[in-house]
C-alpha cells in the first residue's frame, strides 16, 4: 500500500504435483526490493546466490512499479518470477466488492468453477504443503492455455504467486504440477 524506497521481501520456491503428496521446497530464494531513481519507484527481482536457478539466471530484474490509492501498477511485468502470468497492469489492495473462494485442491474456485479472471476474491483458508494462508484477497490470471494462477495478497503484502500447469500428450491428461513463491514472514 504504501511503497517505500529499501523495502525488502523474500520468497522461497516450491513445486508439487496436483494431488500427491510430493509437496517440495526448489531451494529457490527470490529477494524483491523497492529501489527510487529519478522520483521513480522500481522493484527489483534477484535470486540469492545459493539458489539452484541463480546458475541459470543471476542477472537483477528491475521494472517501475507505483502505489496510488489502493492500487498497485506493474506495468512491465512480463519477466517477473511473481507477476509474469498476471493479465493486468494493476492490482487492487482494497477492493470494493470480493467473491467468495475456497481451496480445491491445488486449485481455487468460486461456487461451482475454477476461479480464472478478471474476479477478485476473498479466500478464507489455503493450505498447501506445510503453509497455510489465511483471509486474503485473491486475483486469477485470465486463462492461458494449460495455466490457472493466483496472486493472494492483503493490503500490506503479496504472500503467495502461484501457478498450476496441466499437461497433456495424445489426448491424454498427465496431470498439473505447481510452482510458486511463497513469503519467508
Amino acid at each position: 500500500m504504501e511503497l517505500v524506497p529499501g523495502q525488502e521481501t523474500m520468497y522461497i520456491g516450491y513445486e508439487q504435483v496436483c494431488d500427491s503428496a510430493n509437496f517440495s521446497w526448489t531451494g529457490d530464494t527470490l529477494v524483491t526490493r523497492i529501489l527510487e531513481e529519478g522520483g521513480q519507484l522500481y522493484m527489483s527481482e534477484q535470486f540469492t546466490e545459493g539458489s539452484p536457478i541463480y546458475q541459470y539466471i543471476d542477472t537483477v530484474l528491475t521494472y517501475p512499479i507505483s502505489s496510488v490509492s489502493g492500487v498497485v501498477t506493474i506495468p512491465q511485468r512480463a519477466q517477473s518470477a511473481l507477476f509474469n502470468f498476471y493479465g493486468s497492469d494493476k492490482i487492487h489492495l482494497e477492493p470494493s466488492g470480493r467473491i467468495n473462494l475456497a481451496q480445491s485442491g491445488c486449485l481455487i474456485a468460486t461456487n461451482d468453477q475454477i476461479f480464472q479472471g478478471d474476479d477478485i476474491g476473498r479466500i478464507d483458508r489455503f493450505d498447501f504443503g506445510p503453509f497455510t494462508v489465511k483471509d486474503k484477497t485473491a486475483v486469477s490470471c485470465v486463462p492461458v492455455i494449460d495455466l490457472d494462477a493466483y496472486l493472494i495478497y492483503d493490503r500490506h503484502q503479496l504472500y503467495l504467486s502461484h501457478q498450476v500447469s496441466t499437461s497433456s500428450f495424445m489426448g491424454q491428461d498427465n496431470g498439473s504440477f505447481v510452482w510458486g513463491w511463497k513469503m519467508v514472514e
